[in-house]
């Protein structure tokens, strides 16, 4: 069993681990010494809580920089243990992966192609759709016509509809979503990122 308290503003007031259970309480202030006491008894909370039994837990996450704990249940659930303080976040961590049976530890360092790969993959997508683009619309202003045969709404008729504007306004809204990619790229791959993760076994 172990218990963490915070006062701080945005934190969980209080997180608890006992009977294979992580639980994220909130009460109000003057229930916050009941809480605790029920907690050394093993007694669940009843109200203003959320908890998490361990075999609902695929990885429990600490990402360097980041004020909470990630508890992961699937691909797209999951809830945070809010701390602001980090040696507190350490701490908790350590616990859980120190007493959590079943559980492997791993540190994922991410590369900068692994940061940036989703906005590169952007700039390489906008870059395709402007070379086709300013190749329709130089054609428009050499006095060719384009038709789409097909469905009015692919790919193809956006990109005619885009060349008919003129080269000079292509250029300068693929420029624009160029830049917002390459901006993108450039704040995702500054810093670099590190997760520690238990990974828990069913």
């Amino acid at each position: 069993m172990k218990i963490w308290q915070s006062h701080e503003k945005g934190d969980d007031k209080v997180i608890a681990y006992f009977n294979n259970t992580i639980y994220r309480i909130n009460p109000k202030s003057n229930e916050v010494d009941q809480i605790i006491a029920d907690c050394l008894e093993s007694k669940p909370p009843t109200k203003n809580f959320t908890s998490i039994p361990l075999h609902y837990l695929r990885e429990i996450n600490l990402e360097d920089n980041k004020n909470y704990i990630a508890l992961l249940f699937n691909q797209d659930s999951y809830e945070h243990l809010k701390v602001q303080n980090q040696e507190k976040r350490t701490e908790i961590f350590e616990y859980f992966k120190n007493n959590i049976p079943h559980s492997t530890f791993l540190t994922d360092k991410y590369s900068k192609f692994r940061l940036g790969k989703k906005p590169l993959i952007a700039m390489c997508v906008v870059l395709g759709v402007f070379l086709w683009t300013f190749y329709v619309s130089s054609g428009f202003e050499s006095g060719n016509d384009y038709q789409v045969v097909g469905n009015s709404r692919s790919l193809a008729s956006i990109v005619l509809g885009i060349a008919s504007l003129g080269t000079k306004k292509v250029i300068l809204l693929f420029g624009s979503l160029f830049a917002i990619a390459l901006t993108s790229f450039i704040l995702k791959t500054r810093k670099p990122k590190v997760i520690h993760k238990i990974i828990i076994k069913r």
